[in-house]
């Protein structure tokens, strides 16, 4: 059920946080992953440390969940219903949440490196994945990639450097894509061709200090804005196409992870969050921290997302 916020502050603090609701009694250790499945109208996301894929039915604030094998970073929407596209620590699968059956594999060539996992992605138009990779002993590491895949082929790998990458986004017009290298507080964008699935022109379209905090999962709106979850300063950032920040949003947990509109009419903006590396102090006065939140009157819509079209 919709919860109440706890928060041990003073009555100008709680009227800050008179915006957010909370979806179900869910608490998640790192939530992340945040997807809306349309045909089943559910909400789809992954807790990454605890190995678990997530539903939730947010009308009726109940929800559902299936353990993983690995570390799970991300859940993309596919062509079959009820199964869904799994990011896992050392590849893709596929999973039918109505069968008892095991995962089935789809590639499980990147990340390569034992130390790394896969850790956000996103579908583009024509069915391909793109999907980045982390140092998940020591994120601090520049081991992240930027990659993508495409039907039998093999993963390619476009862009490495990163310390902990996120998003990644492509522009509702297949345009440009957008990727994050959080620690570094860092939003690059790339020009993307959809027809030859290839970036081209890397260049800095937001930098952000610690102390605003740091970039991690994002969506777009109707109107073309960014929305964009700040680690570690329990901020949601609404964007401008320029990259000019139009209104910052404060939730109830400095770790904010993930955005996603949902809902029928896709109206909804739904937040995820997380209680790892959460300080005592914070932990003891955000006692929300790790559930799934809801922003309301934020005037805004969002997208569909696109179908996975991968075989095993």
């Amino acid at each position: 059920m919709l919860g109440e916020i706890q928060v041990c502050l003073d009555d100008s603090a709680r009227e800050m946080y008179s915006m957010i609701d909370i979806i179900s009694n869910l608490k998640c250790e790192l939530g992340e992953g945040l997807i809306w499945d349309p045909a089943l109208n559910l909400l789809l996301m992954t807790d990454i440390t605890r190995n678990r894929l997530i539903a939730i039915d947010v009308y009726h604030d109940t929800y559902c969940q299936w353990d993983m094998p690995e570390l799970i970073g991300w859940v993309l929407l596919t062509e079959r219903r009820s199964t869904y596209a799994l990011g896992l620590k050392s590849g893709i699968a596929f999973f039918d949440t109505t069968s008892q059956s095991a995962l089935s594999w789809v590639n499980r060539e990147f990340p390569y490196d034992p130390k790394c996992r896969l850790n956000d992605a996103c579908t583009d138009a024509l069915g391909r994945i793109w999907y980045g990779s982390m140092n998940y002993c020591d994120n601090t590491k520049k081991d992240g990639k930027l990659a993508s895949i495409s039907g039998k082929l093999h993963p390619k790998v476009h862009d490495s450097g990163f310390t902990v990458t996120n998003g990644p986004l492509i522009s509702p017009d297949s345009e440009y894509l957008l990727l994050n290298d959080t620690l570094k507080g860092i939003v690059y964008q790339y020009d993307f061709s959809l027809t030859s699935g290839e970036l081209s022109t890397r260049r800095i379209f937001m930098t952000f200090q610690p102390d605003q905090g740091f970039p991690d999962g994002m969506c777009f709106d109707i109107a073309g804005n960014l929305w964009l979850a700040m680690w570690g300063t329990g901020k949601v950032l609404k964007v401008s196409r320029q990259g000019e920040i139009l209104h910052e949003y404060n939730i109830p947990a400095p770790n904010v992870t993930n955005v996603c509109f949902g809902g029928v009419n896709l109206d909804r903006l739904f937040i995820s969050s997380a209680t790892i590396v959460l300080e005592e102090s914070n932990a003891n006065m955000f006692l929300q921290s790790g559930s799934v939140f809801e922003l309301k009157n934020h005037g805004a819509r969002g997208y569909n997302s696109h179908l996975v079209k991968l075989e095993s």
